[in-house]
């Protein structure tokens, strides 16, 4: 080829870099071309893109071997036998050109008819001025149909959109064919089958989806098995610990071509879908149910104890009143029978007195009702007891009530442990802070024999506390120089405001 020894060295050097660049583009071009799905043509058009990547590789190996190595190394026998290649393209091209009537072609056309060897030589044109020619023709080719297949790229689906598209999506996907081998993986399914521990290289589906039955069987794969579908979840180190989802279905595309040349068939789909949130939630409902149970479990617990403690408290409530009521009713008989005196007017002051001890024992007279003291004085009258009443009465009927539950159990103890003549009661009341507080105030004082020694709380003072305390009231005992109780009892009186 000695007319390219016609090229200075620095062209040369310009015109080697211009063709590996411009063979790299073309490279990339005729990738992106055979990434495209859906066009008749296109393969033909690959195999031409493919030649003019060929042909540009081999131009620029033949510019360095016949003017970089130097021309007396006789490289231009080799660099002449190389550029023959350009027939090819230049074919390929010519019957492109005329069967789809590309016009657009004809330059490209021409560049590759002056690559011949002997062309230079038989247009009697310069070497230089037709290798530059070309490289231009070239560039612009290159650079305006690598433009082309850039934008195509952005607007049409291709298999690298499809792959860019489900690597977006935020559940993992994994297709494969029947026998297992994987044709589309986003980086979602590769990130969970990574913190797995499991390579997606040489990977196989079938067997993929029996491991993770087995390892959430014998434990080695923390999860669950949902029907079919798999509760997977990963360790607490990788990913956050995240929970999936997984399903494999077997599915049927009417259009494979989106897997290249697989034909249209049956393919296997595995879906990861991250269900980290509903996981958590479901297990923080499963630690409430927990929870409310031991809560029910308490709660019956406590019922029955309060059904223990009502009927205890009944039991308690009726000791006191049969001790108060009979005790009053005895204590009253016994100073009667004491009094020697058993004539016929005071055998019949003394039997309405018996007669009506049933009656007392059953009526349970709510403390609403205002409390008459009467009756009360005048039973212990029959057996010569005084009950003197000072002050006045609690307006409120409970108070009141209580008040008279302890005098009548005071003055029953005075009776039959004191021997006590007279019982003294007096009545008080006084403002507490506020008005709306008001302390009621009860002091039973009598003239029996005063107890030696410390007083043993039994059924009857206990009674009277137990009264006072249902009140939030107080009771203190005192023995000298005289028998003295003193009840008091705080009530919050509200009041009302118009508006």
């Amino acid at each position: 080829m000695p007319e390219m020894t016609l090229l200075t060295r620095p062209t040369c050097e310009f015109l080697f870099m211009t063709l590996a660049l411009l063979g790299l583009c073309q490279g990339l071009r005729a990738f992106l071309m055979a990434m495209r799905k859906g066009e008749r043509s296109l393969p033909l058009d690959i195999v031409y893109e493919c030649a003019v990547f060929v042909f540009l590789a081999l131009f620029a190996m033949a510019v360095y071997m016949n003017c970089i190595l130097a021309a007396r190394l006789r490289w231009d026998a080799v660099a002449s036998s190389l550029l023959w290649f350009s027939a090819l393209p230049l074919s390929l091209g010519a019957y492109l050109c005329i069967h789809q009537h590309r016009a657009a072609m004809l330059p490209t056309l021409a560049a590759l008819a002056l690559a011949l060897p002997g062309i230079t030589t038989a247009l009697s044109l310069q070497a230089p001025i037709i290798y530059l020619t070309v490289c231009a023709v070239f560039v612009c080719r290159t650079a305006y149909g690598l433009f082309l297949e850039i934008d195509s790229t952005r607007h049409r689906v291709s298999r690298l959109s499809v792959k860019e598209t489900v690597d977006h999506l935020p559940e993992g996907l994994l297709f494969s064919t029947a026998n297992g081998r994987p044709l589309i993986i986003n980086d979602c399914m590769d990130a969970f089958l990574d913190a797995l521990g499991i390579s997606v290289n040489r990977l196989d589906t079938n067997r993929l989806w029996s491991d993770l039955e087995d390892g959430i069987e014998d434990g080695r794969v923390d999860g669950e098995r949902l029907g079919e579908r798999l509760l997977v979840r990963t360790p607490s180190g990788v990913r956050d610990g995240r929970t999936f989802l997984v399903t494999n279905e077997s599915v049927i595309l009417a259009d494979s071509r989106i897997f290249g040349r697989h034909p249209r068939g049956r393919y296997t789909c595995m879906r990861a879908v991250d269900m980290t949130h509903e996981d958590q939630l479901d297990r923080k409902i499963e630690r409430t149910n927990e929870e409310l149970a031991r809560t029910g479990d308490e709660i019956r617990a406590a019922l029955g104890n309060v059904s223990t403690i009502a009927r205890n408290e009944g039991i308690l409530r009726m000791r006191s009143r049969v001790h108060d009521v009979i005790g009053q009713k005895l204590s009253i008989l016994h100073r009667f029978l004491e009094s020697g005196d058993l004539s016929d007017e005071a055998v019949a002051r003394i039997v309405p007195l018996l007669a009506d001890l049933t009656h007392d024992l059953e009526s349970d007279a709510p403390r609403e009702r205002p409390v008459d003291l009467d009756d009360l004085v005048s039973s212990f009258s029959l057996i010569g007891v005084a009950v003197v009443v000072s002050g006045e009465m609690p307006e409120d009927a409970a108070v009141a009530a209580v008040f008279v539950q302890v005098l009548r159990e005071a003055a029953t103890n005075a009776v039959r442990h004191g021997r006590a003549q007279r019982v003294d009661a007096r009545f008080s009341r006084a403002t507490v802070g506020s008005s709306d507080a008001t302390s009621y105030e009860m002091v039973v004082i009598d003239d029996g024999i005063a107890p030696v020694g410390t007083v043993i709380e039994r059924t009857g003072i206990f009674g009277m506390r137990r009264a006072l305390a249902e009140m939030n009231g107080t009771l203190q005992v005192e023995t000298q120089p005289s028998f003295r109780l003193t009840a008091c009892i705080v009530s919050e009186t509200r009041r009302e405001h118009g508006h």
